[in-house]
């Protein structure tokens, strides 16, 4: 009786939220192409592609005698927040465009991260010999660096607040608070090597120390096999940065070299673009 008493003063003086699943249930999936692409930031065919691979996940089973939502409610539902920056990636803005509780917002973004973070090793994946094959071929033919399989820059996945602990680390040169993530692409900006986690205020170069591509080269390169950065790197037998100012000033042959570097290199800058316009999450997490 207690727990029944106690359970009822849990909603005295809750608004009530008018709710409303028309926008999942009758349109989302009528719209054609390019609307859904600006709703999910993927096309339908990707969409379907992702569900297939993460619909079967245990995460989504549960051990509740209660059964989920579909699991491509899910997953729109966090696609939704994952293209959406400041007030639109709001739970609240979420929760009344699907027609659902704040909470369970929340609870669909988390299993859908658990999910999609499982197929990290098969989707993120450094290229096999074949491949690498395929990579410097285009590499040379286009930009005439021979054994260059890709290209690595840093960049910063912003936070949409000061974290309570710590927080000054977060806080970088930029003026904001974020955290040090590093890509890794292919010709193709296909991300094959990822890193984040250190603190807005890490150095790209350390960033990149603490990678087992720094630590253990010989697992991912083979002989003369290199990735191109730019001068925040050390040049190493696996990274190759462009001539620093002093002695990109000294001759001609440098300053073509850089000019040569930094066209291929931006392959990886447009890559980062790419990423974060599509999930523009990344310009303001909510965590």
């Amino acid at each position: 009786m207690l727990r029944f008493y106690l359970d009822q003063l849990r909603y005295v003086g809750r608004p009530f939220v008018p709710k409303s699943s028309a926008f999942y249930d009758d349109l989302l999936f009528s719209l054609d192409e390019s609307r859904f692409r600006q709703e999910m930031r993927m096309s339908r065919a990707t969409f379907d592609a992702v569900l297939t691979r993460i619909i079967d996940h245990p995460i989504f089973k549960g051990n509740s005698n209660n059964s989920q939502a579909p699991v491509a409610k899910q997953l729109a539902t966090a696609l939704s927040r994952f293209g959406s920056c400041g007030n639109a990636a709001s739970v609240g803005s979420v929760a009344r465009k699907f027609g659902i509780s704040e909470g369970t917002v929340d609870a669909f973004t988390k299993r859908v991260i658990v999910a999609l973070v499982s197929l990290e090793k098969e989707v993120v994946r450094w290229p096999t010999t074949a491949e690498k094959r395929i990579i410097k071929h285009k590499i040379k033919s286009k930009h005439h660096f021979a054994s260059c399989i890709g290209f690595v820059d840093g960049t910063d996945i912003v936070l949409a607040t000061k974290p309570s602990m710590n927080g000054e680390d977060y806080f970088n040169r930029k003026k904001r608070y974020a955290l040090s993530a590093m890509i890794v692409c292919d010709y193709s900006k296909r991300i094959i090597y990822t890193s984040c986690g250190f603190t807005g205020s890490a150095h790209d170069s350390r960033v990149y120390k603490s990678t087992d591509l720094y630590r253990n080269p010989r697992k991912y390169f083979k002989k003369d096999e290199y990735i191109l950065a730019d001068s925040a790197y050390a040049i190493s037998s696996t990274v190759m940065p462009p001539y620093r100012k002093s002695e990109k000033r000294r001759n001609l042959a440098n300053r073509r070299f850089n000019k040569q570097h930094s066209r291929a290199r931006v392959r990886v800058e447009h890559c980062i673009g790419m990423l974060k316009n599509r999930f523009q999450c990344l310009k303001g997490c909510e965590i």
